[in-house]
């Protein structure tokens, strides 16, 4: 009997280590999962600060960007019929958001061009990664019309589009342009229809 006792002592004691370090195991895995996605949260919102700096310089056309731009423009200006080629602008901002080329954040930014009537859409699409990952933290679409330098008048209605080329004049109906018996004699044929 005393055997049984001990052998069901060292049962109990197995099970119990057996079940203390199932739970040991989950409780890692499930502190790591949580570190990882805190970590990528980290990094999204430090990557989404680094789409708006760019965004800020594509609407402000500095930097890599703006050379894009501005040669996306002489293209567009030289031939405004012919296609326009995309570009694209790779630079590295450091954890702080700074524009630095041994940061860690890899933003692309794709840049085109489509023309219009009176200049050219230029449009970007940034995307932000983080070291050598392919999956983008962040990605935002922008665009900004750019007007030719000088437009002559012919250009301006492109592919025969001359819908707006004729002007005319609305005639527009006001209370003004009835008398005060017109206006209670349409009164009184409505009451009489109603």
């Amino acid at each position: 009997m005393k055997g049984s006792k001990t052998r069901a002592f060292y049962i109990e004691t197995m099970l119990l280590t057996f079940l203390l370090l199932l739970t040991l195991t989950i409780l890692v895995r499930v502190y790591g999962a949580a570190g990882e996605r805190s970590l990528l949260a980290r990094r999204k919102t430090k990557a989404a600060l680094i789409v708006q700096n760019v965004v800020s310089m594509f609407e402000a056309g500095s930097g890599d960007i703006g050379e894009a731009q501005e040669t996306i423009r002489k293209i567009a200006a030289k031939s405004r019929r012919s296609e326009i080629p995309s570009m694209q602008a790779t630079m590295h901002f450091s954890e702080q958001g700074i524009l630095d080329q041994a940061g860690e954040y890899r933003v692309q930014f794709v840049i085109s061009g489509e023309h219009r009537n009176t200049g050219v859409m230029i449009t970007g699409t940034c995307f932000v990664y983080y070291g050598e990952e392919t999956m983008d933290l962040a990605s935002i679409d922008t665009a900004k019309f750019v007007p030719y330098e000088t437009v002559p008048e012919e250009e301006i209605f492109v592919d025969g589009d001359d819908s707006f080329s004729e002007s005319y004049e609305l005639e527009t109906e006001t209370e003004e342009d009835y008398s005060r018996d017109d206006i209670l004699n349409q009164n009184q044929g409505e009451e009489a229809q109603g």
